[in-house]
């Protein structure tokens, strides 16, 4: 697969993986997902991804109205296993509402997001995932917001690129590893995993195994 690890990116800021952009990230050599899940008012759980995974250019969504109701780790998942042949999975270490960016790499020591597609189609089902030795560089940054129901939505971009795999390699999502580089858009609504402690709950406590608000009994 044709690709560069050095992808463009905008803004500055930081993340807990290295150097990271506060803007949105992207590849513009790569295609861009023909769905914007940013832009999404109506589904809760939307997302997208184009580019290529062993050799084959894809572009595919998901979206449902329902939000996430899962926690898992101290981080936010977001996913689907409905892409017409693909599965696209992914977590997020949670925090407080604002903007937030990530870079991670191969040897990256704290992880603040994961992030593995697959293809369900085929005897070797090509997979690649943040977890797989031949990842080159991820990158994910967006804007988590608190609504009146103290849910969070999280919403944004990534990138990423993985090199052309070592033979026998098999994937972290139990695939066959393949080179892979990808775009991709999300917008999640989360209903776990949304307040850190006692004051990101005013009126209400943090129930702490699932990081949720729960309204204090008058």
């Amino acid at each position: 697969m044709g690709g560069s690890a050095a992808s463009a990116t905008v803004g500055g800021g930081s993340g807990s993986g290295g150097a990271a952009p506060s803007g949105p990230v992207v590849n513009p050599a790569v295609a861009m997902p023909s769905r914007d899940c940013r832009l999404e008012s109506s589904d809760n759980n939307c997302l997208s991804m184009a580019g290529t995974l062993g050799g084959v250019s894809i572009d595919q969504f998901c979206a449902t109205a329902s939000g996430v109701s899962s926690l898992v780790l101290g981080a936010w998942v977001f996913g689907c296993d409905n892409m017409k042949g693909y599965d696209l999975s992914g977590r997020l270490k949670t925090r407080r509402p604002g903007p937030f960016s990530e870079v991670i790499e191969l040897h990256t020591a704290t992880k603040a997001f994961e992030l593995g597609i697959a293809s369900t189609d085929g005897a070797t089902k090509p997979s690649a995932d943040t977890e797989d030795r031949h990842l080159v560089r991820a990158e994910l940054a967006g804007t988590a917001t608190r609504n009146a129901d103290t849910d969070i939505e999280i919403s944004g971009t990534f990138h990423a690129l993985w090199m052309a795999p070592e033979p026998n390699c098999t994937s972290y999502d139990g695939g066959v590893c393949a080179a892979a580089e990808i775009n991709g858009t999300f917008r999640t609504l989360e209903r776990f995993g949304t307040c850190i402690d006692n004051t990101d709950c005013p009126g209400s406590t943090c129930e702490m195994a699932g990081h949720s608000c729960v309204k204090l009994q008058p």
